[in-house]
């Protein structure tokens, strides 16, 4: 039982998956993450909830995607 733990620890920590700590209506789902400065079109998307801006400053470990609820 140790060794599954351990195995699918290790499995989502190498993935590049960020958890929500904030509620958001509906039911839990992923979300893009996106990096760099945002186009008008990425403004609009962003107001349907269909990504997540994550700042400009990329380095070392970037999680592309994120989890919320």
């Amino acid at each position: 039982m140790l060794t599954v733990l351990l195995v699918g620890f290790v499995t989502l920590s190498l993935l590049r998956v960020d958890i929500s700590f904030r509620t958001r209506p509906g039911p839990p789902k992923f979300i893009r993450i996106v990096h760099g400065e945002p186009s008008v079109e990425l403004f609009e998307t962003e107001k349907r909830d269909e990504v997540i801006f994550g700042g400009c400053s990329v380095y070392g470990y970037v999680p592309r995607w994120l989890l919320v609820w």
